[in-house]
């Protein structure tokens, strides 16, 4: 196990694009880099029946609470042993960390039935931040962010849906959550006025304006 990766700890308030996702009729979920368990918590207040995995045992000694099953893991290595089907499972900004995604992908069509999906959530490395840093000279990884310096393999939002379609999955459904340029000064606008801008945005262009790139997917 990667001693580096083992020790990272990831906490947020939940993936709400991501959560939006799950089919509502689903009720067993895999969590693939589940962190300190925010996705995971909230599936489990809908009753869903949640197994979780993570390479960081502090991770994994918060979330055994809340989840059926944990598994420590290196994901490089693909999933651990199990005989468990899954409804869906959630990889939620997860691949960008693996150098071969390959092994991991094919695992996961191990685990899933046929009416199975798989939601996947990775950052666009092209968007217009970073396009502009990358225009002026600067390539700085950073602690967080589509710079992250866990991060080892960088995705937009055609390569993101050609990794799946090129592991035999099928993309159901894809798209981009988008943000508004200058927010922090156009904070003030309504909200409506907003939620309009960012969607003329990414209309004329996903890959530009969009912040995160989602794929809901089934196996071949």
């Amino acid at each position: 196990m990667n001693s580096i990766k083992s020790q990272s700890f990831y906490k947020n308030e939940g993936n709400t694009e991501v959560l939006n996702a799950v089919p509502k009729e689903s009720k067993f979920i895999l969590d693939v880099g589940c962190g300190a368990g925010d996705n995971a918590r909230i599936l489990n207040a809908q009753n869903k029946v949640v197994d979780c995995i993570t390479i960081s045992e502090k991770e994994a000694s918060i979330v055994k609470s809340i989840c059926r099953n944990v598994f420590i893991c290196d994901l490089e290595n693909g999933l651990p042993e199990t005989d468990a089907k899954y409804d869906v499972i959630l990889c939620s900004h997860i691949i960008e960390h693996i150098a071969y995604p390959e092994k991991l992908l094919s695992d996961f069509k191990k685990v899933m039935h046929d009416n199975s999906v798989l939601i996947i959530a990775l950052p666009n490395f092209l968007d217009y931040k970073t396009r502009l840093k990358i225009l002026l000279g600067n390539f700085d990884y950073e602690q967080s962010g589509i710079m992250d310096y866990t991060h080892l393999r960088f995705y937009t939002y055609n390569t993101g849906k050609k990794l799946l379609e090129n592991n035999e999955f099928i993309v159901q459904k894809s798209w981009v959550q988008g943000f508004l340029p200058l927010n922090s000064i156009l904070k003030f606008l309504p909200a409506f006025v907003k939620n309009l801008s960012i969607k003329f945005l990414l209309f004329l262009s996903k890959g530009l304006f969009g912040s995160q790139l989602i794929y809901i997917a089934k196996r071949k």
